[in-house]
């Protein structure tokens, strides 16, 4: 389906390894900070942290974003919303046996032995449901709830109020792990590409870019 493959390739990827690139830069230089507390270092490590925060925020809260029908945002919702909107009908590009052989750490053994038997409009619609149901349940939905709340009350507008700025990395690290699920997926089953190996989410290989630089940084 174009329209799947073209969100996940114009912004969708975009955004999921801005947001992992920056959270392991961010968690790297917090464990780094005890080394150090003054000079040239000090001062940089900070601004990259600071940085690199406000990225992972923002480009977390893209992915998750609501869809808007006067402005299209490229998020996770849409996704589901294109499957929703053809009706639960649309073709899969590969077999439910290699999709779901992929994708098996994502559902549970007795769906997936329910899912091979299914119809590819029950398919569509049972996957869809199910991946959309996660997000409204924990750890995903407190781990949104806290980011939206740090876009809206600190990043955008920046409002006089007592607010907790700090969102866990183990949040940021549900929020990207489900990202992972939810592309690993619909790139697989809708556009017939694969971004996982063996379960491992292969371009994670390249979000350690920055965090590898920034340890040459201060060995120098």
């Amino acid at each position: 389906m174009e329209s799947i493959t073209h969100l996940i390739k114009s912004g969708l990827l975009k955004d999921l390894h801005i947001a992992e690139r920056s959270f392991l830069l961010n968690k790297k230089i917090s464990e780094s900070q005890k080394d150090f507390s003054t000079g040239t270092k000090a001062d940089i490590s900070k601004i990259l942290f600071d940085l690199t925060y406000t990225e992972m925020v923002l480009s977390l809260c893209r992915l998750y974003d609501t869809p808007n029908k006067r402005y299209p945002t490229r998020c996770l919702k849409q996704l589901y919303e294109a499957i929703k909107s053809d009706n639960y009908q649309t073709d899969l590009k590969e077999s439910k046996t290699i999709i779901l052989q992929e994708c098996k750490l994502i559902f549970y053994p007795d769906l997936i032995e329910l899912l091979e038997s299914s119809s590819t409009h029950d398919f569509n619609k049972r996957t869809v449901t199910f991946l959309d149901d996660i997000k409204d349940n924990e750890p995903v939905s407190s781990s949104m709830k806290k980011l939206k709340e740090i876009r809206d009350k600190l990043l955008a507008h920046n409002e006089d109020i007592p607010l907790d700025t700090y969102i866990p990395y183990e949040s940021v690290s549900v929020l990207i792990n489900y990202a992972k699920h939810v592309l690993s997926f619909f790139s697989i089953a809708y556009s017939g590409i694969r971004l996982t190996v063996n379960g491992f989410f292969y371009l994670s290989n390249s979000a350690f870019d920055w965090e590898i630089k920034y340890n040459r940084f201060l060995s120098q």
